[in-house]
């Protein structure tokens, strides 16, 4: 197997990196910021037409089941191994990964693994900005090593979790250390809401590559069903709130029960004085969790199929997850792959079930069922999805590094 196969905003291989500077002939803006950017894309695939779905922070994402199809560690091993190519210090900053055997949803340490791999390769750890702060090592960092990939004002690469760009101790890092550059400092913000994602392609110019949308009150009238089906068009429909993840709330529907799951689903927002944070139940929910989302909208899509796939011998329409790593230094932009794999809904197009059950790649606690290999892409679908995918993630991270949220 091969392994190299969020705020909302108000208008709402080493030879790669050798040869950075040379390989992408098409004209860059000038004096971009320098960045390095790791994030996921969910999306339906079929015979080279793409459709995005969902975007996620690569640092903050689960990876546990990336890991079944690669390998315990794999993908954070790749991520790693970009960073050091750039040849500056690497700083790894947030809660240190614990060892453990697995829990109750059958994860296991594949985060240890693959910090393990990054202090292998030399990598540096603070537990918070404040610690990196006073690091001794950190702080001493002065020279700023040779390299031909970053300008020589860049001293070195830090990898944060969990920290939003835009917060206080964020910003005054940036402002205390302006020659440290801060992984997905750019990009982060518009992984954690799907309004923010849509707001950004449209934006961006890639529109194309996202479903035909609606955006609508989250409050259920008779006619609501009507005018979604006027503006959207089709016969079956993806609703979604706006900031959910690992499925939770999405709703596939024919046209025909678009009103009755409407009157289901959508009700008033809860308060946030009852839901607190985000609810992020530790399955998979869909009606609970629309009882929970205090989100004044949702969304809907039209539905979009993926080319089909068989595993274990069943039919089954995927998703398709894409995890991606770009960088800008300053006056050129290059996107890779660093791998994708198939992800499968809970029951396959054969089996008696709704048509969420058969359409939306959910939540797994358990993946021993599944085959990996019927999970991998074929390199021929992966050739399509470059060519497709590179150039429009080149405009839209050029659009993110001219337009920060924080």
């Amino acid at each position: 197997m091969n392994l190299f196969s969020g705020m909302r905003v108000i208008f709402v291989g080493m030879l790669f990196w050798h040869m950075y500077l040379g390989a992408q002939d098409a004209k860059q803006p000038k004096l971009l910021p320098v960045d390095i950017s790791f994030f996921a894309i969910d999306l339906k695939f079929n015979c080279g037409d793409v459709k995005m779905l969902e975007f996620q922070d690569g640092p903050t994402a689960g990876l546990r089941a990336h890991e079944f199809v690669f390998g315990k560690g794999e993908i954070w091993k790749a991520f790693w191994d970009e960073l050091f190519v750039f040849g500056l210090p690497v700083w790894y900053v947030g809660p240190q990964p614990i060892r453990v055997a697995h829990d109750e949803f059958n994860h296991d340490d594949y985060e240890h693994v693959a910090f393990d791999y990054f202090k292998k390769l030399g990598g540096n750890y603070a537990p918070s900005f404040s610690k990196l702060a006073n690091n001794r090592i950190f702080s001493n960092t002065s020279v700023v090593l040779q390299n031909d990939r970053f300008p020589k004002s860049v001293k070195n690469i830090v990898m944060f979790k969990f920290d939003d760009p835009g917060s206080s101790q964020v910003r005054q890092f940036v402002v205390d250390h302006p020659h440290s550059l801060l992984v997905n400092r750019y990009m982060r913000s518009f992984t954690a809401d799907k309004l923010v994602m849509q707001s950004l392609c449209a934006a961006a110019g890639i529109n194309h590559l996202r479903p035909r949308y609606g955006v609508f009150p989250k409050i259920y009238t008779s006619d609501l069903a009507q005018k979604i089906k006027q503006e959207i068009g089709g016969d079956m429909f993806v609703i979604k709130p706006l900031n959910s993840s690992r499925s939770n709330g999405v709703v596939v529907v024919k046209a025909e029960d678009l009103d009755r799951i409407l009157k289901q689903h959508v009700t008033n927002p809860a308060p946030r004085a009852m839901t607190g944070r985000t609810f992020q139940p530790p399955h998979t929910e869909t009606l609970v969790y629309w009882r929970h989302d205090p989100n004044q909208k949702f969304i809907v899509e039209a539905f979009c199929p993926s080319q089909e796939i068989r595993v274990n011998g069943k039919r089954y329409d995927p998703s398709m997850r894409v995890v991606w790593f770009m960088a800008s230094n300053g006056e050129k932009i290059a996107v890779k792959r660093l791998c994708a794999f198939w992800k499968v809904a809970l029951k396959s197009l054969d089996e008696s079930g709704s048509l969420s059950e058969k359409y939306v790649s959910q939540f797994r606690g358990d993946l021993s069922g599944l085959n990996p290999q019927d999970l991998t892409v074929s390199d021929d679908d992966l050739a399509l999805l470059d060519v497709g995918m590179i150039p429009a993630l080149t405009k839209m991270y050029e659009y993110v590094l001219q337009h920060p949220v924080w």
